[in-house]
């Protein structure tokens, strides 16, 4: 009979159970299954060597990160389907917010809402909850506590301290990523209810290759307001203002989607002198041209605009995209109470926020 060597390893429980379960049916205790592994290693060795156990959760992350764009228009379309979509979105959430300066709290609270409803509904190995009760932003005897008081926190707060929201995504993130939670669809369906439409948004600004992207005021995103008017048309006495908000068009290709666009028409009252037609960029643009001029300045430029008001010189002009028109004083003034009154109505500054945070997200 051949000389013996007992050998002794650990390994994890899960492992060892998983191990136990594959070979009850092939009748192998598990010294003789060592023994086969074994002398499988000495046979082909680089099979072995070069083995990895793949993690499908991490095989799906990476996917999706290959192609961003279009993982994000999937999710955005069909929504969070699976785990490796809700893991995807949760290391960007927690990209965008770790780099903002300040974060929406209405949209930290769902994902303190979503949290809430994985530890609540899940037993999670000991090593993951202390990891979120030592890193979850709030004091508080245990994690429900915390996570109780930050719900009362982010309930009566606009905007939040990007550490925070940081705090928040990483305890998302970490849960996600390390929990080995099995997530039921039903779960997963609420989560995404709560995540969409602004974690697309938020992932969008994770995304983004621009440097230095402001943050813009969320809130007429979150009254989620529905306004019955298709087009608007505003007479003064020399400048006419035609709006038509977008359309989100029809079927899954959305056809027939139309942008929001405006059109500024100015005349002395019986010749039209120039027609200014807009998109949401370049409306954008002429708000902060005017903004900037205020009361006393006599020049301002930005993106594609300039505007010139000299009262001692009597000298008015707008030029857009290199086109110079010069002006009568009563006309660029009611041009620049147009462009201000325009950007005071709700549905205009809802409708160019709703265009702005699909191209360039928010947080």
């Amino acid at each position: 009979m051949a000389k013996t060597k007992p050998i002794g390893v650990r390994i994890e429980n899960d492992l060892f159970s998983k191990v136990m379960r594959a070979a009850a049916p092939w009748g192998l205790n598990l010294s003789r299954l060592v023994e086969k592994l074994l002398l499988f290693f000495i046979r082909y060795p680089e099979e072995i060597i070069e083995f990895e156990n793949r993690d499908p959760l991490q095989e799906e992350f990476v996917k999706l990160y290959k192609q961003p764009d279009r993982s994000l228009r999937l999710i955005q379309e069909k929504g969070i389907l699976t785990m490796g979509h809700l893991y995807w979105i949760a290391d960007l959430l927690q990209q965008a917010w770790h780099k903002a300066g300040s974060a929406t709290a209405a949209w930290v609270l769902q994902a303190v809402t979503a949290l809430q409803i994985l530890v609540t509904k899940y037993e999670l190995k000991p090593e993951i909850m202390n990891y979120l009760e030592s890193s979850f932003p709030e004091e508080g005897q245990n994690l429900a506590e915390k996570i109780n008081k930050s719900l009362s926190f982010l309930q009566s707060s606009h905007r939040v301290e990007s550490h925070y929201a940081d705090a928040v995504a990483k305890c998302f993130l970490f849960l996600v990523r390390e929990g080995g939670l099995d997530i039921a669809a039903d779960v997963l369906s609420d989560i995404n209810k709560l995540f969409m439409p602004w974690c697309i948004w938020v992932a969008k600004r994770a995304l983004q290759k621009e440097p230095f992207l402001k943050e813009v005021d969320t809130s007429p995103l979150l009254r989620k307001q529905a306004f019955p008017e298709k087009s608007v048309l505003i007479n003064k006495v020399r400048v006419q203002v035609e709006v038509y908000f977008s359309d989100e068009g029809t079927g899954p290709f959305h056809a027939g989607k139309q942008p929001f666009s405006c059109g500024f028409t100015i005349s002395d009252g019986k010749r039209t002198k120039v027609t200014f037609a807009c998109v949401s960029q370049s409306f954008y643009e002429l708000i902060e041209t005017v903004a900037q001029l205020g009361e006393n300045k006599e020049i301002s430029r930005f993106g594609s605009w300039e505007i010139m008001r000299n009262s001692r010189e009597g000298y008015y002009s707008v030029r857009k995209d290199g086109v110079l028109v010069f002006l009568e004083k009563e006309e660029i003034e009611e041009f620049i109470d147009s462009v201000r009154e325009l950007y005071k109505r709700e549905d205009v500054q809802q409708d160019l926020l709703k265009e702005y945070v699909e191209v360039y997200g928010a947080v």
